[in-house]
């Protein structure tokens, strides 16, 4: 669950805060701790979540090649902000391209902050990435 404080969202010992203009859908069904975001100048949804995965978001990354509904389009990428380093990669599906974010937290319940960016297929996810929402988002990260 996120704890909400000093105007900040927290979660296990990563804060973040939530970028300007973008609606908030607080029944993400996604994955069990997660937040919504819509921009409303574009067509693309942020979510915000935490989850449990076997290994470190690297490892996760790694394994992920076998999923058989998911093409890669980016090789993974190390991303740093502040303190903080996570990995990021970019793929589409049928219906939808993705840009994801992951970040190693210490969480008894979940042990990855993932930023997932997606959309349609016809998103170019480099651009969509640039939006000043994710740009905001991200650069708001930091280690508590």
């Amino acid at each position: 669950m996120f704890l909400y404080k000093d105007n900040r969202f927290h979660f296990s010992n990563i804060s973040f805060c939530l970028p300007d203009n973008v609606y908030l859908n607080t029944a993400c069904d996604e994955y069990e701790d997660c937040i919504e975001l819509h921009p409303v100048d574009a067509d693309f949804r942020i979510i915000i979540f935490g989850d449990y995965s076997e290994g470190d978001a690297k490892q996760f990354f790694a394994k992920g090649e076998d999923e058989a509904c998911y093409r890669w389009i980016s090789e993974m990428t190390t991303v740093t902000v502040g303190n903080l380093t996570g990995y990021s990669l970019s793929y589409k599906s049928a219906h939808n391209a993705y840009t994801e974010y992951r970040f190693d937290i210490r969480g008894e319940e979940a042990n990855v902050l993932g930023i997932l960016v997606h959309g349609k297929t016809t998103l170019d996810m480099d651009e969509t990435c640039r939006h000043p929402a994710v740009v905001a988002l991200l650069q708001s990260l930091k280690t508590e």
